[in-house]
Order: structure tokens, then C-alpha cells, then sequence
């Protein structure tokens, strides 16, 4: 059994990305965390790992988005902090 599940990413992320992604995205849901949390665990658990977890030619810009949109933030959430790990 998995304990996060698995993401619809069009073959974006590694099966390890999915984990990391589904994760954050389980977590920042069910503890109704801020998006300067989730950004966190995308610069820890996901982008440091880039060869790992993403698929080839897929930038930073499109994990926040995908993972952004996934856990459901509100429009008028600020892409807050985007600046500095697209760095």
C-alpha cells in the first residue's frame, strides 16, 4: 500500500519524484499549510534531487506550478518566493 498515492503528471516526474510530490501535496492538504511550506519541501525533497525525481527538460517554474495547482492554493495566493529557487 502506498502511503501518499501517485499524482497524474504525464510522465513529469520519476517514481521517486511522484512520492516526493504526492507527499507535499498529502501534507500541505490535510494541514492546510502555507505555500512558503510546500516551496520548501519542493526545494528539499524534489528539486535537489532533479535527476531523481524530474523527468528530463522539465524546469523548476513547471514542478511549483504542477504541485501550486495540485494542492488547490487560491488565486490570489502570491507565487511568493518563486524567485528565489528558480535561481
Amino acid at each position: 500500500m502506498k502511503k501518499y498515492g501517485y499524482i497524474e503528471t504525464n510522465g513529469m516526474f520519476t517514481e521517486e519524484g511522484n512520492k516526493q510530490a504526492a507527499r507535499a501535496i498529502h501534507l500541505a492538504k490535510r494541514w492546510n499549510y502555507p505555500w512558503e511550506w510546500t516551496l520548501n519541501e519542493i526545494r528539499w525533497h524534489i528539486l535537489p534531487k532533479k535527476k531523481k525525481c524530474v523527468s528530463e527538460g522539465v524546469t523548476k517554474k513547471m514542478v511549483c506550478k504542477l504541485i501550486f495547482d495540485a494542492v488547490g492554493y487560491s488565486e490570489d495566493t502570491p507565487f511568493a518566493n518563486l524567485k528565489e529557487i528558480l535561481v
